[in-house]
């Protein structure tokens, strides 16, 4: 069986609540079709006024799920099945690094098939941390509009 790479892209854009999504890409190199088991993922986060937020390391709340199309409020979440989990990561000088399906951080097991579709949309919410705590009840989480292309590059080796 040939050797093959796959390339999980996320498109740069501008959204709709100030915040800003910069180019990520992950590449996994697989004898076989299969799942990524993490994918990593950077942003930046910025204020209503394009100020960077988390000064020097503040922590922040952030939900991860992929959808059928890139328009909020319509479509099918495809991933995860159930609501998605928190996931808490730093954001330094606007700059926040997390892990897409890593558990250990609180975020869900990355068990989608991404052989089931060439398109996918990435949604994802964030919220200021309340008290130390990201629970749903606390934090008031605002989406990133509209959600953002996953697109599949493969090349057979």
């Amino acid at each position: 069986m040939a050797a093959r790479t796959t390339r999980w892209n996320t498109h740069r854009a501008q959204c709709m609540l100030h915040f800003q999504l910069p180019l990520s890409l992950v590449e996994i190199a697989e004898a076989a079709t299969g799942v990524p088991k993490i994918l990593n993922h950077q942003g930046r986060l910025l204020d209503g006024s394009g100020n960077l937020l988390g000064g020097s390391g503040t922590d922040y709340c952030f939900k991860f799920s992929f959808w059928s199309n890139a328009t909020v409020g319509s479509g099918s979440q495809v991933w995860p099945t159930s609501s998605s989990s928190i996931t808490t990561a730093s954001v330094r000088n606007g700059i926040f690094n997390v892990g897409i399906g890593d558990t250990t951080v609180g975020g869900d097991t990355l068990d989608y098939n991404f052989e089931d579709s060439d398109t996918n949309f990435l949604r994802i919410e964030a919220a200021a941390q309340i008290s130390s705590s990201c629970s749903s009840g606390s934090s008031t989480f605002e989406i990133f509009t509209p959600r953002f292309l996953i697109e599949r590059f493969e090349n057979h080796i």
